[in-house]
């Protein structure tokens, strides 16, 4: 549906501009006008936040008018927890740490809305 389009849409959105920070000095030095340069990295994280739990009311709205039980809501509240770890780890600043958030968490998430959308439909029954 729409939803889980412009969902995915504010996802990406919300960790490009967490990878892009790291190429903040790089852009400013060379002229670049990136949203980081032209926001600054603070700022910039704080759109990508944004877009991060706009991505979250969309994926919660999706399964309330989908119908979904618990084991959708429960992948929801996984990837919540992801996402405010990932922010809290691009805070830190440090190339390690965004390459953490970037890669492991944004798989995480991707598989976690996976596996509670195919048991919300496959097991629509089920309950804890």
């Amino acid at each position: 549906t729409i939803l889980i389009g412009f969902a995915v849409v504010c996802w990406l959105i919300g960790f490009d501009i967490i990878y892009a920070s790291q190429d903040y000095e790089f852009d400013r030095t060379h002229g670049l006008h990136s949203l980081v340069v032209r926001w600054g990295v603070r700022n910039s994280l704080g759109i990508a936040f944004f877009a991060h739990l706009v991505m979250w009311v969309l994926l919660m709205v999706f399964g309330w008018i989908s119908g979904f039980r618990e084991t959708y809501f429960v992948g929801v509240v996984l990837i919540l927890g992801s996402l405010v770890l990932e922010h809290w780890l691009a805070n830190r600043r440090d190339l390690k740490w965004i390459q953490v958030a970037f890669f492991r968490l944004n798989a995480f998430i991707s598989v976690v809305f996976l596996v509670s959308t195919i048991s919300a439909v496959a097991f629509p029954n089920f309950r804890f």
